[in-house]
């Protein structure tokens, strides 16, 4: 009966997002029965959201070895995978998965999810309507799905959705998440940063919450919304697509100041020029580490206010 109650005990911590303690009590847990699978399993879940990736792969791969077919421990695999940025890899581990267990609606998600990353809408929505079929009132698909209208460019779609999902449960983050990406996208970063916070306000350690609220203070500003909203066109273009266009600029950079040398214009004008250029590529290195000092920043007060 202890054991069982230890169990009991882990997995409330676990649902609960309470990671830290989750680990230790699963960690109880396996003191008495160390080949327990989905204890292992549990414990990849928890250290990979603390972002311990390489102590999350092996409870991973140590409950895969216990079970081959222990899917939670699959879908972790896949997991770390995307968080390296291995699509490809996690995308196989997904397939592998659903053969094991093709109702498992969280490795539906997360394959749309990656093949969304990867600008594959069409791939994505049919991954969605397999979910849709399984459970068509899921919050989680219907948030996925919003995400993926967001992506299409399909703004006014999202956003009804992301009402719908709040009408139904004002707790929800991802909806409330999502709708103030789409009020940041049509040009209201107040209304944004409203919701970021009411946001916050249920879930004080929301990562995406926020990055939202980051990246809505930003977009108040032409020169920081400038270095904002540029990397993130760039992230809606496949791979390949972002190099090509990426060696394009820079081509384009060495065309024009060989012109304006060729031309013999006056030194303040090449100098500006490429100052355009630093200034730009400046811009897009710093543009995370804004964000993330941001974010630490916010941390730091935990205050929710209008105008903190």
């Amino acid at each position: 009966m202890a054991i069982d109650q230890a169990r009991q005990r882990a997995q409330g911590l676990l649902l609960r997002g309470l990671h830290a303690a989750a680990i230790e009590a699963w960690r109880d847990v396996l003191s008495e029965t160390p080949d327990d699978c989905d204890a292992h399993a549990a414990i990849a879940i928890s250290l990979f959201h603390e972002k311990r990736i390489y102590a999350a792969r092996h409870e991973a791969r140590e409950a895969l070895r216990l079970d081959p077919e222990q899917t939670a421990a699959m879908y972790v695999m896949a997991l770390i995978s995307f968080f390296e940025n291995h699509a490809k890899r996690a995308i196989a581990q997904l397939d592998h998965l659903l053969g094991v267990d093709p109702f498992d609606l969280d490795a539906l998600i997360l394959k749309a999810q990656i093949l969304r990353s990867q600008c594959k809408y069409d791939k994505a929505e049919t991954v969605l309507d397999d979910a849709l079929r399984l459970a068509p009132d899921a919050g989680q698909v219907q948030l996925e799905l919003g995400w993926l209208q967001r992506d299409r460019g399909q703004l006014t779609e999202a956003e009804e959705l992301a009402r719908g999902l709040i009408a139904q449960d004002p707790q929800n983050v991802g909806a409330l998440v999502l709708l103030g990406t789409l009020r940041r996208d049509l040009g209201d970063p107040q209304e944004a940063i409203d919701l970021a916070l009411a946001a916050l306000e249920i879930d004080p350690v929301s990562d995406q919450a926020f990055r939202l609220l980051g990246a809505a203070k930003l977009s108040r500003y032409p020169l920081t919304g400038l270095f904002w909203q540029v990397p993130r066109l760039l992230d809606k273009l496949e791979t390949r697509t972002r190099l090509i266009v990426l060696v394009l600029i820079y081509l384009a950079y060495m065309m024009t100041n060989t012109t304006l040398a060729w031309f013999n214009a006056p030194e303040w004008v090449q100098i500006g020029f490429v100052a355009v250029y630093i200034a730009i590529g400046v811009g897009f290195y710093l543009n995370d580490r804004i964000v993330a000092w941001l974010v630490r920043r916010e941390l730091r007060r935990v205050e929710f206010r209008r105008d903190f």
